[in-house]
């Protein structure tokens, strides 16, 4: 069964939020910090914040889990917005500054299959009678799973085997995103209950890793060697990975030893794409109550520069604010119509990146 999960809907999200900050702009030699330059369909766009009534906002939003950086240049009759989504969703530490120089992808609502989990995918399935798949606590599929949107997803597994024992294993899973770092957990567990357990880690070293056994922490070791009783277990592996990232890793153990167990599937968010979302950019226009936005246009061939991305300051609430410069050449579509113009020029924006 193919289930879409949640129709992504930017314009809304970057131009009606009620959760906005004012950010002051000061002028320096009489310009403005924040400003757009370009061209709509051949027709000239100037705005600053401070010229006109045009005052800049920020905020920090989700998506599918993930953080989106927007800020949005504004007055009564025009509303201009720049989202950045969040990237290295599995780096903690890592900086925005290095996106400098580089050419980033638009963000599109266009949906291909990201993720495929099934039961006939589990070395045991034919001990199992049926899968319901919950995705962030909402039933998404039965026996089958597929995820069209990128994101950051809580996903579990609420098995059902043919001998009427039930279950449910949960892992986090990124889909749509590069990861910097792929494990797996993997055990093994003999007719006396013994449990052997280690992590499979495909390129990446390992610091250390900290095991969980039913959310009690039992032991720091590359292996775990244990005694478990006869109904099921969760066997979760804390993997800290040389390279700072550190990632959970669940199985599902049977101590009934009759086979009925729950591989870590989390391994299939590694399944390759060809559109990764990290640092992908909307640009969305709101203009004589048109809304227009990059995610409703084919951008593929376009392209964003990051000229830079720097600190800034604080907006009213305190959140932190950056500024980037970048020179973009797109095309946006106009909701409810497949009409499409190209947009040409430099903005150089605030957006608030709460982390």
């Amino acid at each position: 069964m193919i289930r879409r999960y949640f129709h992504i809907a930017f314009v809304l999200c970057l131009l009606f939020s009620c959760n906005k900050n004012k950010v002051e702009d000061p002028i320096v030699q009489g310009v403005p910090i924040f400003n757009v330059n370009a061209t709509i369909d051949g027709e000239d766009l100037s705005v600053a914040a401070g010229n006109n009534g045009f005052v800049l906002t920020t905020s920090t939003e989700w998506k599918n889990g993930v953080r989106l950086f927007s800020g949005k240049l504004a007055n009564n009759d025009l509303e201009i917005g720049l989202a950045l989504f969040d990237g290295h969703l599995d780096m903690p530490n890592f900086s925005l500054n290095s996106l400098a120089g580089q050419e980033l992808v638009f963000h599109s609502n266009e949906q291909e299959v990201l993720l495929d989990l099934s039961l006939d995918m589990f070395p045991n399935a034919e001990q199992i009678e049926e899968i319901k798949w919950y995705v962030d606590g909402v039933l998404m599929g039965i026996n089958e799973l597929q995820i069209n949107e990128p994101g950051k997803y809580n996903i579990c597994a609420a098995v059902t085997f043919d001998c009427g024992s039930q279950a449910t294993l949960c892992n986090e899973m990124i889909v749509g995103y590069s990861k910097s770092a792929i494990a797996q957990v993997r055990h093994f567990i003999d007719s006396d209950g013994q449990v052997q357990a280690w992590v499979d880690a495909a390129g990446t070293s390992v610091d250390h890793i900290q095991w969980k056994l039913d959310g009690q922490n039992v032991s720091i070791s590359n292996t775990l060697n244990c005694t478990v009783s006869p109904q099921f277990h969760t066997l979760t592996a804390v993997v800290y990975f040389q390279n700072g990232v550190v990632r959970e890793k669940s199985v599902l153990v049977d101590g009934h030893v009759e086979g009925n167990f729950l591989d870590d599937f989390s391994i299939f968010e590694c399944t390759p794409s060809l559109n990764l979302s990290d640092y992908s950019i909307v640009l969305t226009l709101k203009k004589e109550s048109l809304n227009y936005s990059s995610a409703y246009a084919d951008n593929h061939m376009s392209t964003v520069l990051i000229k830079s991305i720097d600190y800034y300051g604080k907006n009213a609430s305190g959140k932190p604010v950056f500024k980037i410069s970048a020179q973009i050449d797109c095309l946006l579509g106009q909701l409810g119509t497949s009409e499409v113009v190209p947009f040409q020029g430099d903005v150089n924006f605030g957006i608030e990146v709460d982390k």
